[in-house]
């Protein structure tokens, strides 16, 4: 306090113990920790970009901003966190829900937030609700004590269903003038609050100095000298009332608070300027002389490279990260958005069976999600090109050469009849072909020379069920002088279903009946384009949600206490269908 003694600031007021006030960003640790336990990874993308993710409670719509007032696209779920971007913060809530995380909170050491979900909603992870620095801190040391909280045991008539069975011990020795030991607490209780492998996942985050640069710059001040690791979060409310920083070594764990304690607004104090350079000084004084120790990687978590941006398996495109895993949730799929893409040099078109071939080179795009299309734009990213070289796509139903069944990029799939035209004064034959891609180069015959005048009838049967991408199907008209008309069509063979899992909720769990919903997460990939997710309880014949967009996540409302099965099914843009395995879940009554 500036004056204990001033009464008109309230100077004597403990903000530490009693004190309720928005932690802001330093609150963020609870949602990401509750997603890391619901399957999501620290490699998870999430989208750094505008965003409305609904109405306020005034009726407004939300769409937060970051402190920076930038947005900065597509990245992972560490870099997200290492440095505290808004946006993807209220993306993962809205994933995992609020009631989720507010249970993880209470868990760890949070005593208040106790006015039910639907009082705080998203912006809770921004630190819309109220805390205590003490609680804060106890949280935090669940964490570096790698899940396990280790405290007194709460009295039994100040036990709160859901809510911590420890408190912190303020006391933990009384010596009198002569060193003699009076008092000393010496029987402290252990609870495994998180596997040692969340706690360490968390820890890895918070305390990796490169993956936070980007927004808090490097060095900074949440860094301690020796190169000493330290995990850190800031927190900064909007109007400047409240600055924090919590963070810890192994050893110590540090909460600092800075703001009036009659609540006033700060001059634009943020927690980084404000409450960092405390945090710092005294973490620096309090370890001058301590062993430099680091966080022990706990079995049950694996370790391999992944590719920057999207996190999933690297392939020869995309560079490459590694990254940390609770073993069992690392990637199974490749990336899709390093994409290598063959165009004409000089016309930046794709190239077509009209493309030069001299013209002709290999050109890697990193291709973003649909919702990152304006940010892109903004940022002036170039993107692969959607248009093709001059190709003849009018079908023309008089010609001698024509394919009529087939429009251009159309999905085929298993047998595809071909119709069309082979005749004209002098026609000796015609054949049918096909090549890989839209360049005329290893050409396989759909039926060999063919003679005989066709007008709109069948050509041929070609037989794709062996075949996917992008191919071309070639139509050649031969005629008795040799000479010959040609045509094509590209199409889109898919014969490989989507494959589909249920990620969450895990089998067999078991959730309280006083949870608003249930998150059902899918885990969706298809070798070509994903069309939609239909989500399925027990035997209903009628999806209760629909998805297009990935993360495949919706939310089931819980109508009472029982078992319950959940599936799948995915579909992609050729029609092909997956129906993923069930996965049981049951709700049940809080004693």
């Amino acid at each position: 306090s500036l004056d204990y003694w001033d009464e008109s600031i309230n100077g004597s007021f403990n903000v530490a113990v009693d004190g309720l006030r928005q932690p802001g960003s330093s609150f963020k640790p609870f949602t990401y920790l509750t997603a890391l336990s619901q399957g999501y990874t620290a490699a998870t993308m999430v989208l750094d970009v505008e965003t409305d993710f609904g109405t306020n409670f005034d009726g407004t719509a939300y769409v937060p901003q970051n402190y920076d007032r930038e947005f900065h696209g597509p990245m992972r779920v560490r870099e997200a966190l290492a440095n505290s971007f808004n946006v993807p913060a209220v993306e993962v809530m809205s994933w995992v829900g609020v009631d989720k995380v507010i249970r993880t909170a209470h868990s760890l050491g949070i005593t208040s937030l106790d006015k039910g979900p639907n009082a705080y909603g998203l912006p809770l992870t921004l630190g819309g609700g109220e805390v205590k620095l003490l609680d804060m801190a106890y949280a935090f040391s669940v964490m570096n004590n790698m899940g396990v909280m280790i405290g007194q045991t709460v009295a039994e008539s100040e036990r709160r269903l859901g809510f911590r069975t420890l408190d912190p011990v303020s006391i933990i020795r009384v010596e009198d003038n002569d060193g003699q030991i009076i008092y000393e607490y010496d029987q402290p209780q252990r609870r495994e609050i998180l596997t040692p492998q969340l706690a360490f996942l968390m820890n890895d985050i918070l305390s990796d100095r490169n993956s936070r640069c980007l927004g808090f710059g490097c060095p900074n001040a949440l860094e301690l000298p020796d190169n000493r690791p330290a995990a850190v979060k800031t927190g900064t409310t909007d109007d400047f009332r409240d600055a924090w920083t919590v963070g810890y070594t192994p050893q110590l764990v540090t909460g600092v608070w800075v703001g009036n304690t009659d609540n006033t607004p700060m001059e634009e104090v943020p927690g980084s300027k404000g409450a960092a350079p405390i945090w710092r000084a005294f973490m620096s004084w309090a370890m001058e002389g301590e062993p430099i120790e680091l966080w022990s990687r706990p079995p049950g978590i694996s370790q391999m490279a992944v590719c920057d941006i999207s996190g999933l398996l690297p392939t020869s495109q995309c560079p490459t990260v590694n990254e940390y895993f609770i073993e069992g949730t690392e990637p199974s799929v490749y990336d899709n958005m390093y994409q290598e893409f063959r165009i004409n040099r000089e016309t930046g078109r794709l190239v077509t069976l009209s493309t030069p071939p001299e013209l002709v080179e290999s050109k890697v795009f990193v291709v973003y999600p649909e919702r990152a299309a304006d940010w892109v734009r903004e940022n002036e990213i170039e993107q692969p090109p959607q248009d093709y070289d001059t190709i003849n796509t009018e079908t023309d139903n008089t010609g001698n050469a024509a394919i009529l069944s087939l429009q251009p990029f159309q999905y085929v799939t298993d047998q595809v009849e071909i119709i069309g035209n082979a005749k004209g004064d002098g026609v000796a034959f015609y054949r049918l072909s096909y090549f890989p891609g839209l360049t005329p180069i290893n050409l396989q015959a759909i039926t060999e020379e063919v003679r005989g005048i066709k007008d709109n009838e069948i050509l041929g049967i070609w037989d794709v069920s062996n075949l996917d991408g992008l191919y071309t199907v070639l139509l050649t008209v031969v005629k008795d002088d040799g000479t010959f008309e040609e045509v094509s069509v590209p199409v889109t063979v898919d014969n490989t279903p989507p494959a589909a899992e249920i990620l969450f909720p895990l089998p067999e769990q078991v959730i309280f009946e006083d949870d608003e919903w249930i998150i059902v997460q899918a885990s969706v990939q298809d070798n070509i384009s994903v069309d939609r997710v239909e989500f399925y309880v027990d035997s209903a014949g009628v999806p209760f949600a629909l998805s297009t967009v990935p993360p495949f996540t919706e939310k089931w409302t819980v109508p009472g206490p029982g078992c319950h099965t959940f599936h799948v099914v995915a579909y992609d843009a050729a029609g092909n269908e997956t129906t993923s395995d069930s996965v049981r879940a049951c709700v049940i009554e809080k004693e």
